[in-house]
């Protein structure tokens, strides 16, 4: 379907759908473990996908709505090379790294609350409780620590699960398939992948979500290379590949789409064509309304300018 026209909320529904099933099933939800795994080829695709997160599962009501259900706070995290910062928790590090970012935030919030709100509802800021986080003049040990309720975890370390009551593997990680692959060979990510094996081993009725978003980027050698990839990290965790269910999203397939779509989606996850569902959007036009130029030089009209001699 078209850019614009609501790719990103089909998966979310998928993403909180297989939430609330669990949650009836109630058999795994304290058990840490990535339920989805959001892939883009690039950051910029995946700064986007982060500000979309943090609107849905950042949102007060709906972060306490899944709260209720699953027994605690639904929790996502970017994971990418812009992620602060490759290593054990390190107070020098964070002092050197996070302090600067995070007080800024923290300024922008008492200094100027009116655009920090605006910043907030676009999803540019981190959902978290930023000044428990930050924990100033406090000892260093304590500061940068994830909080009770935080539906973000910022940093890497809040994502590795050690030692840490409030944080711990992600519900929902977002990452680009360069980053997954160092992820798969680094001894420190290796939580990730086993706790995920236990979660997925603990109920047979629980599956891994993979989105593949704007997957039309997929193709010739990156495609077999991210094809490869995924096989790798379903031997990873131990799991076949009727325990996955792949989501693929692109506004741009080409024609014949519903014999193409399900042949390249197979081949891109080492799947069978039949497993696929094709599901296309339509365009809507409206009646009525003016042309564009019109309207465009009306909105002209209303900037106010000065010429110069």
């Amino acid at each position: 379907t078209g850019a614009g026209s609501g790719k990103t909320e089909i998966f979310l529904y998928s993403i909180i759908g297989q939430l609330a099933k669990e949650a009836q099933r109630g058999n795994t939800t304290d058990q840490r473990g990535v339920r989805t795994l959001v892939l883009y080829p690039m950051n910029a695709l995946v700064a986007d996908q982060l500000a979309r997160m943090r609107q849905l599962f950042g949102d007060e009501e709906g972060r306490e709505t899944l709260a209720t259900r699953m027994g605690r706070t639904v929790q996502f995290g970017m994971y990418t090379g812009r992620t602060p910062y490759h290593g054990e928790f390190d107070v020098d590090k964070n002092t050197n790294r996070l302090t600067p970012v995070i007080d800024r935030y923290l300024d922008l919030q008492t200094d100027r609350p009116e655009l920090y709100d605006e910043l907030d509802d676009m999803g540019r800021i981190p959902a978290k409780d930023l000044d428990g986080f930050r924990n100033k003049g406090k000892a260093r040990e304590t500061q940068f620590r994830t909080q009770p309720g935080d539906a973000e975890l910022y940093t890497r370390q809040e994502m590795h699960g050690n030692d840490n009551p409030h944080g711990g593997i992600p519900d929902v990680l977002i990452t680009n398939y360069s980053m997954l692959e160092y992820m798969l060979l680094r001894p420190i990510e290796q939580p990730l992948f086993e706790d995920t094996r236990e979660w997925l081993a603990e109920d047979e009725e629980n599956e891994l979500n993979i989105v593949l978003d704007e997957a039309h980027l997929y193709r010739g050698a990156q495609g077999a290379e991210v094809a490869l990839l995924l096989s790798r990290l379903l031997q990873k965790i131990g799991i076949s590949r009727e325990r996955v269910r792949f989501i693929l999203t692109s506004a741009t397939m080409g024609e014949n789409v519903e014999e193409a779509a399900p042949e390249f989606a197979a081949q891109l996850t080492t799947g069978d064509p039949d497993d696929f569902s094709v599901i296309t959007g339509e365009q809507v036009e409206y009646e009525g309304g003016e042309s564009s130029e019109k309207r465009t030089a009306e909105l002209l009209k209303r900037v106010g300018y000065q010429l110069e001699d």
